[in-house]
C-alpha cells in the first residue's frame, strides 16, 4: 500500500503529514481491508510520519494484530531486501496469514514486481492497494484484488 496524500515537501520528506483528504483515503483504505481481510495479522510501515498516519486511520476500521516499524521501505528502499525480509518473517511467523506493507512511490511499484516476478511497474495512487496472493514456499506472488480511493 502506498500512504494517502501528504502536504507538499517543505524542509523534511520523512516529517510530511496527510493532509485531510489523506487521512479520508486512509479510512477509505481501512473499511475495504475490512471487507476484504477483516483483520490484519500484522504490518510492516515506513518510519516516515505520513505512513504511520496512514496505519493510524486503517486501524480505525480493521484490527491491525502487530505493527513493526521497517526503515528498508522508504521511498529509496531495495525491493530485493525487503522481499528476503518477509520471507524470512513469514516462515519465522506461521501464524501471519495477511501482512500489510504502508510504504511509497516508488519502492511500492517495485515490490509489487520483486514479488510477483514482473516489470509491470505499476503506478500506485495515494492509499492504493495492491493485494498479492503470496506463497513464501515458492518466494512468489500472483496480483490480486485492487483499491483505488475515491
Amino acid at each position: 500500500m502506498r500512504h494517502g496524500e501528504a502536504e507538499p515537501y517543505n524542509t523534511s520528506d520523512e516529517a510530511r503529514n496527510l493532509t485531510i483528504y489523506g487521512r479520508s483515503q486512509a479510512q477509505q483504505a481501512g473499511i475495504w481491508l475490512k471487507q476484504e481481510y477483516d483483520q490484519i495479522d500484522m504490518a510492516l510501515v515506513s518510519p516516515f510520519v505520513r505512513a504511520k498516519q496512514t496505519l493510524e486511520s486503517i486501524q480505525q476500521f480493521v484490527d491491525v494484530g502487530r505493527v513493526e516499524i521497517n526503515t528498508d521501505i522508504t521511498p529509496c528502499g531495495n525491493p530485493s531486501l525487503v522481499h528476503d525480509y518477509v520471507d524470512v518473517l513469514l516462515n519465522e511467523h506461521s501464524d501471519v496469514k495477511s501482512l500489510l506493507l504502508v510504504a511509497h512511490m516508488p519502492i511500492v511499484s517495485f515490490l509489487l514486481d520483486e514479488f510477483c516476478k514482473s516489470n509491470q511497474a505499476a503506478l500506485f495512487g495515494t492509499a492504493s492497494i495492491f493485494s498479492v496472493d503470496y506463497d513464501v514456499s515458492i518466494s512468489r506472488g500472483m496480483p490480486g484484488s485492487i483499491f483505488f480511493p475515491d
